[in-house]
């Protein structure tokens, strides 16, 4: 029997990542055939790859490319009316993958959906529930980072675009649109095709009852991030939101002279975005108008905005028996508290004392594990607010969650102490 939908996955240098990627793709055979890309990876992930998916098609690039470029080697493979972009740090499971089909099948004007996606290590968190961009030509995912222990609204949702780490396309729109654009290496990929075919008049969905997880930044460090973001971003801003012959806006124009000028101020060479920007505006560039239920859908709400990204977890004592993960920044002055929220790994239980410097105005909020309350608090400003926190036994990961979800609560510098019991 033919099955309906090829799982396509693109690698580089993903060794790591495979024990898992193949548990995924294995409880997706009865759906799915399955094409791997590898990016000419240096760390044998195509021939591991080989070894723990043999049922797969595998594809050896001769030179990285980019992730677009790998994607459409990969879908020119495809004969399947459906195809499933899955990050190799990404997991979803058959029933969802099922749901989301079937959503598909019955809405032939619908391009491609996604499940709500969430942290790998912290699933109370959202890693994506769409894909955005703003005026600057930034793609984003919507939500990122906002705590979510339950479904938001289990309702299908319009959006602007789709996050390439876990959807279903209709292979027919992908192909309409002549897949990803390949001049562009990594980052915001997923938002230019999706404003494409949006373009054309297509629609896109989040379907927040079927879940996925997504390891965030597992493709690539922060510093490579940087550049490539920026390079995207002035091809997206030039496509969908510079002048009719694909010429950058004033607004990114101004805007780009006070990066560089506190650049300067600073000490930072702004070298690398000079150069960057050279390079891009050399490219031609076709401009795409965006039709006025596009213009809607990406003037969302501010809180659809993602939180900034915290350092990856690390210890905070020197004993390490107490991690911190999303949430938290650490700075030369302290740690900084960075979204309404952050998370906590207890490697034994304790007592977590935590002090908030000066707290301006009145907070509550709770902390939680995955499944429960484990109390509420309660704090008046101060000029050393703090809270003490008792973790049992059994709690792997808790959270320590605001109720305020529009902004993050006027604190000052964080003091995170961990008595062990």
């Amino acid at each position: 029997m033919r099955k309906p939908v090829t799982a396509l996955v693109v690698l580089y240098n993903s060794r790591d990542l495979l024990p898992e990627l193949a548990g995924t793709l294995r409880e997706l055979s009865n759906l799915c055939d399955v094409v791997i890309v590898d990016s000419a990876s240096t760390d044998g992930s195509a021939d591991m790859a080989e070894s723990m998916v043999p049922w797969a098609r595998t594809v050896r690039m001769e030179s990285n490319r980019g992730f677009g470029a790998a994607n459409n080697r990969g879908l020119a493979l495809v004969k399947t009316p459906f195809v499933l972009l899955l990050n190799a740090d990404a997991a979803v499971d058959s029933a969802e993958l099922s749901g989301m089909l079937g959503f598909l099948q019955r809405r032939r004007d619908v391009a491609g959906v996604q499940p709500l996606l969430r942290l790998w290590e912290w699933p109370s968190a959202i890693a994506g529930s769409g894909a955005s961009m703003t005026r600057y030509g930034e793609g984003y995912d919507l939500r990122y980072m906002h705590l979510e222990r339950g479904i938001p609204n289990p309702a299908p949702l319009e959006v602007p675009g789709v996050c390439a780490a876990v959807s279903l396309y209709r292979l027919k729109s992908l192909r309409e649109a002549d897949g990803f654009d390949e001049s562009i290496f990594m980052y915001f990929e997923d938002v230019d095709l999706s404003l494409r075919l949006g373009a054309a008049g297509w629609r896109f969905f989040v379907l927040p009852r079927y879940g996925a997880l997504h390891r965030s930044g597992a493709s690539s460090r922060r510093e490579q991030a940087r550049k490539w973001e920026l390079e995207s971003s002035i091809r997206l801003c030039r496509r969908f939101r510079g002048t009719r012959r694909g010429l950058l806006p004033g607004h990114w124009w101004r805007r780009e002279v006070r990066t560089t000028l506190s650049h300067l101020i600073r000490g930072r060479s702004p070298g690398w975005r000079i150069r960057a920007l050279y390079e891009q505006i050399r490219l031609p560039v076709f401009p795409t108008r965006l039709t006025p239920r596009q213009r809607a859908l990406l003037s969302v709400r501010p809180m659809d905005h993602p939180w900034p990204r915290g350092d990856p977890p690390g210890p905070v004592d020197s004993g390490g028996n107490l991690l911190f993960g999303p949430g938290v920044a650490k700075t030369r002055k302290g740690l900084e508290l960075r979204a309404p929220w952050c998370g906590f790994l207890p490697q034994v239980p304790g007592r977590l004392n935590v002090g908030f410097g000066k707290l301006r105005e009145y907070a509550t909020g709770t902390v939680c594990t995955d499944s429960e309350i484990l109390r509420r608090f309660h704090l008046c400003p101060d000029a050393a607010a703090s809270l003490s926190i008792d973790i049992p036994a059994d709690c792997e990961r808790f959270y320590l969650a605001f109720d305020r979800t529009g902004q993050l609560p006027a604190v000052g510098r964080m003091t995170v102490d961990y008595q062990t019991i």
